[in-house]
């Protein structure tokens, strides 16, 4: 009856080793799964985080080629903006160039046919006066100024006025005798006249220009002055909808239960907000 009682006895602690054995082999079991897992998870993760960096380092390479287009097209606004005011300040200069240079010829034309007239008539009075036109009859005789009083002139006399400005200026040196008057020293008058006012007209040419080159910096100054106005004026006149938004939804919190009438009218020429008996005003857009 003994070895029969002992093995009854030690059969159920047998069993209970054998089922504790069996349960630590299955925890083991399980932990070397885990392991396998956090293993397989750990590259993984490393995976995906070469891939977050890579993307971001991609996302970080966008944002600064957009950065870099930004400012070159800021830039190229900015330049094109320079070129404008330069182009519009010499288109300016040369209308005012070219309105001086057209008054200066036109007072040229009209001085030169004042002279031409003037010549031809004083001519027709030599001729009425029997003057002859041989250029070859001469003789030692005195020159003089032709200076011819106004009581004493046929009806073929020039205006006054062309004969005085004509004589302020210039005098044509004949023999004062009853032969006729050298036409080739009167051409070379009227040609040393031709040249002095085309001696004019280059040197008030020559000065327009340095008025002009003289005149650009300092209209190109306020040029740019009034562009950078108009930029901050725009920005200052610039107006969100957005913030329209914003303060319909911040004001139920601030008021609190008290009751809100809104009346909210946006349009392109003004825009106001009635909160109860107060009228808020928002510039245009």
């Amino acid at each position: 009856m003994e070895p029969a009682a002992a093995t009854t006895a030690t059969s159920p602690s047998a069993r209970r080793c054998s089922e504790a054995w069996e349960e630590h082999e299955r925890v083991l079991r399980r932990v070397e799964e885990l392991e396998v897992e956090v293993v397989r998870l750990r590259s993984e993760k490393k995976a995906a985080e070469r891939a977050a960096a890579a993307l971001t380092a991609e996302l970080e390479a966008d944002h600064g080629a957009a950065e870099t287009a930004a400012t070159e097209a800021m830039l190229m606004i900015e330049r094109l903006q320079r070129e404008k005011s330069a182009a519009m300040i010499e288109a300016r200069e040369f209308r005012w160039v070219a309105g001086i240079r057209a008054a200066r010829e036109r007072e040229l034309h009209d001085q030169l046919a004042e002279a031409c007239a003037l010549a031809a008539s004083y001519q027709a009075i030599l001729r009425a006066h029997g003057i002859d036109d041989d250029p070859d009859a001469g003789g030692d005789k005195a020159k003089g100024v032709v200076i011819e009083e106004a009581s004493t002139l046929s009806s073929s006399s020039p205006p006054a006025a062309a004969k005085q400005a004509f004589e302020d200026k210039y005098a044509v040196d004949v023999r004062l005798t009853t032969k006729p008057v050298d036409e080739e020293r009167v051409t070379e008058v009227l040609c040393a006249r031709v040249e002095a006012l085309e001696a004019d007209s280059a040197a008030v040419r020559r000065e327009v220009a340095a008025m002009g080159r003289a005149e650009r910096p300092r209209l190109e100054v306020p040029a740019r002055r009034r562009c950078r106005d108009d930029d901050a004026a725009e920005k200052q006149q610039s107006f969100l909808v957005l913030n329209v938004f914003k303060v319909l939804v911040l004001l139920p919190n601030i008021m609190g239960n008290e009751t809100v009438c809104i009346c909210g009218k946006v349009n392109k020429r003004e825009s106001h907000l009635s909160f109860g008996s107060s009228v808020f005003a928002f510039p245009p857009d």
